[in-house]
């Protein structure tokens, strides 16, 4: 039988057949390094905010996807 998406061991654990590769949204939506080594409100606002619209995003496609069918 043809895995699409990885192989199937004996123990029914899948391995998958290429990596995880994250969107670039992660990348450019993150502050820095530096920015982040001191507790500030500003940052952990980016990251709420960018992590709140990513999910609003996936469920929004998800549920018209789901009405649809």
């Amino acid at each position: 039988m043809i895995q699409l998406w990885g192989t199937e061991n004996r123990r029914g654990y899948c391995k998958p057949n290429k990596s995880l590769i994250y969107p670039k949204v992660f990348l450019c939506q993150t502050p820095s390094v530096a920015r982040m080594q001191t507790l500030s409100v500003v940052w952990v606002m980016l990251v709420l905010l960018r992590n709140y619209v990513l999910n609003l995003a996936v469920v929004g496609l998800l549920h018209v996807w789901l009405y649809r069918n």
